[in-house]
């Protein structure tokens, strides 16, 4: 539609129009518009802003305003490098014709460039973990984390490693603890947890062995324990093992302390207590006084003392300090007995009652000989002043005495003696032969020679009286001789 035409120049007024309007044809093109995204940051997860305010637009008339656009990401990653592509843009008029208006537009659409940086990696759930050792394999918790992979290491400047650390054995290790971030995260690092494994508390069941009395105060402690776990090497013993003292007694304590453990597996576990009383006994050990044999002449007395027997048993450091030794008989025997008791033993300290009492003693006899006793046999007398009358005869009768008989005993001595001749004389030698010894007590004795001689003996004249026969002779005759 043109009208209202009107001329204008130098010469108008020399002209007039046939008319002062038309309608003529034309084309109006759409404008050229280019439509540009703003480059954009964001972090990882986030969305890129959207709106008109994101875009700039480059061709708008006057009057004309873009009211509408879309703006899609190239990539929802870490990138330096997305894009932000703009499209659909809406373009109203002051009247508010929005379609008729954005179609009057060639629009060209122009990326903005996308960075999106990437974001710190989500720490899981850390749980330390404190137990009693049980032989099993622990580790701390961890739970949920995100954004790459969870890493552990035991010491500040370890090795990162994903396999998570255990603990088996008593001890602790502390655990550090990181997200290595992936492609869209940053590493983040989520401290440490303890892993500690306590030991394992073991109450010891402590005994004590029964003793033979051996002269010291000595004690076998005996522990036992339970809930070693099965597999495993652990003993328990105890480094001080006493008796309350050394001597014989039932029910008697014992020291049994600074128990410790050992064994391969000795670390894991701990004991309740380290000390113990439990009761045994002392017995008494056995001690055999055997009495020596003795060969003693009758009359005699046995030999005594402690050098007079042997003892068998005895601990190092008693000895036998007294015994009593009783002979079986005091008569001549080849088979008496010498009967030991009331033995006294001491220690070095002097004990001697106490350490007595720590033996159970057997008494065992020695054998007695005892032999015959030598006497001297004397002729004493041989009638009176040692003279007899003559008689025709060597005899003699003459007292034997004895020299060595003991007191009390009824021992006597024959035998037979003569004159060495018959005649009268006063230096005569008597032997008394064949002595032999009698009475109750003779077979006691033996006899220090069966001969025995009297010097200076006697035998006086024997009176005679000769008394001449009466005789009648013839004269002449002879009287009868002879």
């Amino acid at each position: 539609t043109c009208s209202s035409i009107t001329l204008s120049g130098a010469d108008k007024d020399n002209y007039t129009l046939s008319t002062t309007s038309g309608s003529p044809k034309a084309n109006i093109t759409a404008k050229s518009l280019t439509i540009t995204a703003k480059n954009q940051t964001i972090a990882y997860g986030g969305s890129i802003a959207t709106g008109v305010g994101q875009v700039t637009a480059s061709g708008l008339v006057t009057g004309d305003s873009l009211t509408a656009i879309t703006l899609t990401a190239s990539t929802a990653n870490v990138t330096t490098s997305g894009k932000i592509t703009p499209s659909a843009a809406t373009v109203k008029d002051n009247s508010g014709e929005g379609s008729a208006v954005t179609s009057n537009y060639s629009i060209t659409y122009a990326d903005g460039t996308l960075t999106i940086t990437a974001v710190a990696a989500t720490c899981p759930t850390l749980t330390a973990y404190e137990d009693t050792y049980d032989g099993s394999s622990h580790s701390i918790g961890v739970s949920g984390g995100s954004g790459g992979t969870v890493q552990y290491r035991t010491s500040t400047t370890g090795t990162w490693t994903a396999t998570k650390p255990t603990r088996t054995d008593v001890g602790t290790t502390t655990v550090y603890v990181q997200v290595a971030g992936d492609s869209n995260h940053s590493t983040k690092d989520c401290g440490s947890k303890t892993l500690k494994v306590n030991a394992k508390s073991l109450t010891p069941t402590i005994t004590a062995s029964n003793k033979t009395y051996d002269g010291t105060n000595n004690a076998t402690c005996n522990v036992s324990l339970s809930g070693v776990i099965s597999g495993e090497t652990v003993t328990a013993s105890a480094g001080t093992h006493t008796f309350s003292d050394k001597n014989v007694g039932t029910s008697k304590t014992v020291t049994c302390s600074s128990i410790t453990l050992s064994g391969a597996d000795k670390d894991n576990y701990t004991l309740s207590t380290t000390s113990g009383s439990p009761k045994a006994n002392i017995t008494a050990k056995a001690l055999t006084i055997t009495a020596k044999n003795q060969s003693i002449t009758y009359g005699g007395n046995i030999a005594t003392g402690v050098g007079q027997v042997t003892a068998s048993g005895l601990v190092s450091g008693d000895s036998l300090t007294a015994i009593t030794l009783t002979p079986s008989t005091s008569n001549v025997t080849t088979s008496g007995k010498i009967t030991p008791s009331a033995a006294t033993v001491k220690d070095n300290s002097g004990e001697g009652s106490a350490v007595t009492s720590n033996y159970s003693i057997t008494y065992a006899d020695g054998t007695l000989t005892i032999g015959k006793k030598s006497v001297t046999p004397s002729v004493s007398s041989c009638g009176t002043s040692n003279s007899k009358t003559y008689d025709g005869s060597t005899s003699a009768t003459c007292t034997i005495s004895l020299s060595g008989v003991e007191t009390g005993d009824n021992v006597t001595a024959s035998g037979t003696c003569a004159y060495d001749n018959k005649n009268v004389g006063t230096s005569h030698t008597i032997t008394c032969s064949s002595i032999t010894l009698g009475g109750t007590d003779k077979d006691k004795y033996s006899l220090n020679g069966t001969s025995k001689t009297l010097a200076n003996a006697k035998i006086t004249a024997k009176s005679l009286t000769i008394t001449a026969k009466n005789q009648s002779i013839t004269y002449g005759g002879n009287i009868a001789t002879g």
